[in-house]
C-alpha cells in the first residue's frame, strides 16, 4: 500500500511539473507571436500608404507627358510601386504564416486541456479503486475494533498513525509497540508518546502510551 502511495506521489509530481513547463513555453511562443504580429501590421500600414501615393503620383505623370511618354519611362516609374507591392506581398505572407501557426497553438493547447482533464480522470478513479479495496479489506476482516484516531509525536509535533496501526488489527485485537517503527520520528531527541482512539462494541475509550510501551487493545 505504501509502495503504490509513493508511486502515485511521484507520478502526480512528474505529470504536474511536465505541464507547468508545457505550460510556460506555450506562453512565451504565443507571446513572441504576439509581438511580431504587432511589428509585422506596424510595418504594414506605412507599406499600404507609400503604395497608394505612387500609384498617385504615377497616374499624375502619365497624364503630364500624354501619349507621347515613352515604354521606358513608364517601367521607371513603375519600378519602385511594383517592388514595394512585393514586398507588401512578402509581409502579407509572413503575417498569414505567424496566424497559421498561432492555430496550431491554440490547437496544441487544447490538446494540453485534454490530456491534464483526462490524467485528472484517470487520478481519481485509481483513488476511488483504492478506497474500495480498503474498505472491502476492512470489512473481510470483520474485526469490531475500530481505530477511530491515532497520533504519535511530543507535545509540538504529532503524526497521524491509524492507519498504520490499523495494518496491525487481528482479530479483535492490536498489538504494537509505540516506537519510531510505527511510522518515523516526529521530533529527534525529545520522548514521544502515544494516544489512540478506538471503538469496540460500540463503546468509544482513549488509551495513552509512552514511547517504548507495549500497546495491546483492547486493554487487559
Amino acid at each position: 500500500m505504501r509502495t503504490t502511495s509513493a508511486t502515485l506521489n511521484i507520478t502526480c509530481i512528474l505529470s504536474a511539473a511536465g505541464l507547468a513547463i508545457w505550460v510556460a513555453v506555450e506562453r512565451q511562443a504565443r507571446f513572441q507571436l504576439d509581438q511580431e504580429n504587432k511589428t509585422l501590421l506596424q510595418q504594414l500600414s506605412p507599406m499600404d500608404e507609400l503604395l497608394a501615393e505612387n500609384q498617385r503620383l504615377s497616374n499624375l505623370v502619365a497624364q503630364a507627358n500624354g501619349p507621347q511618354t515613352g515604354r521606358n519611362e513608364q517601367l521607371k516609374a513603375l519600378s519602385v510601386p511594383d517592388e514595394r507591392a512585393k514586398e507588401l506581398i512578402r509581409l502579407r505572407g509572413e503575417v498569414e504564416s505567424l496566424r497559421q501557426q498561432a492555430k496550431e497553438i491554440e490547437t496544441l493547447r487544447e490538446d494540453t486541456r485534454q490530456v491534464r482533464a483526462a490524467r485528472e480522470d484517470n487520478l481519481k478513479t485509481q483513488k476511488a479503486g483504492q478506497a474500495t479495496i480498503s474498505n472491502s479489506g476492512l470489512a473481510s476482516n470483520g474485526s469490531q475494533l475500530e481505530i477511530v484516531k491515532a497520533e504519535y509525536g511530543t507535545d509540538r509535533t504529532n503524526m497521524d498513525v491509524a492507519a498504520e496501526l490499523r495494518e496491525r488489527i487481528r482479530g479483535d485485537e492490536l498489538k504494537a509497540v509505540a516506537s519510531n517503527n510505527i511510522k518515523g520520528d516526529p521530533e529527534f531527541g525529545q520522548v514521544k508518546h502515544l494516544t489512540v482512539v478506538y471503538r469496540l462494541a460500540g463503546v468509544t475509550r482513549t488509551n495513552e502510551f509512552r514511547e517504548g510501551d507495549l500497546v495491546i487493545l483492547p486493554g487487559q
